[in-house]
């Protein structure tokens, strides 16, 4: 018998594992070990699936764990069978564990905490969602974009969509609020406490935001509108994650 050879019985190898590694049962299908691949491979689209339908909540870390152990299990026997009889056990796990972490685990979950970074508000009913926290590394906010404000703020709310940049001209005059001569239909006043006339400019270096959420919850915001720093803004929001009914892709 050849030693080197995956199995005791049945076909030959048909070459080194390499970067079939790479892909759940894909050595073992390979190998015409079927009913194997199909379950690691299997188990591992599933898991990789839910893991993506549920990223940022802690069932989505824990079903991503579930992902990569199924990964690193299935290179973890390939190994096993291509250097059968020796290594054992203990060798090809924990080769395959730190080989497929430092090479496809760790980077992708680097750049999903860069550009998909899960975000949860404190407010209630509790809101989730993603940010690109390297989107204004070469550019500033700019008007009608969702933005993330600095944590900093307390209880003040932390997710706000711009409504005017600076040096925009803002204008409230005959029930209409304006940007720039630009109707802008949401009102930042409530009706009880709206101005017969308001007109200014955004200073630089800051941006006017509405938090479009139930502005009551926010009793330090009234009617839910804020000038803000902009250097308060510490990434772009470009999707709602939570509730998942209402899951969307923001600007």
């Amino acid at each position: 018998m050849d030693p080197r050879s995956p199995r005791e019985a049945g076909p030959a190898r048909p070459g080194p594992v390499g970067h079939r590694l790479l892909i759940p049962g894909y050595p073992q299908w390979s190998w015409e070990q079927p009913e194997r691949a199909l379950v690691l491979f299997g188990s591992y689209a599933a898991a990789l699936s839910v893991a993506f339908f549920a990223w940022g909540t802690t069932v989505g870390l824990g079903v991503l764990a579930f992902a990569f152990l199924t990964h690193a299990f299935s290179a973890a026997d390939a190994i096993r069978q291509y250097a059968f009889p020796g290594f054992g056990r203990l060798v090809p796990a924990i080769t395959a564990s730190a080989g497929l972490g430092a090479v496809c685990y760790a980077p992708a979950l680097v750049m999903a905490s860069v550009y998909a970074w899960p975000i949860a508000l404190d407010e209630q009913p509790r809101e989730g969602y993603l940010v690109n926290r390297w989107a204004y590394l070469a550019r500033g906010p700019v008007t009608g974009e969702t933005v993330w404000l600095r944590s900093t703020r307390g209880a003040r709310p932390k997710v706000a969509r711009i409504v005017a940049g600076p040096g925009q001209r803002v204008e409230w005059s005959g029930d209409q609020f304006r940007v720039d001569d630009q109707v802008v239909e949401e009102s930042p006043f409530r009706v009880a406490g709206s101005p017969a006339e308001l007109k200014l400019t955004i200073p630089e270096g800051h941006i006017l935001v509405t938090f479009g959420a139930d502005p009551s919850r926010y009793q330090a915001v009234p009617g839910g509108w804020e000038i803000v720093d902009r250097g308060d803004v510490r990434g772009k929001v470009w999707a709602r994650s939570y509730p998942i009914r209402d899951r969307r892709l923001l600007r």
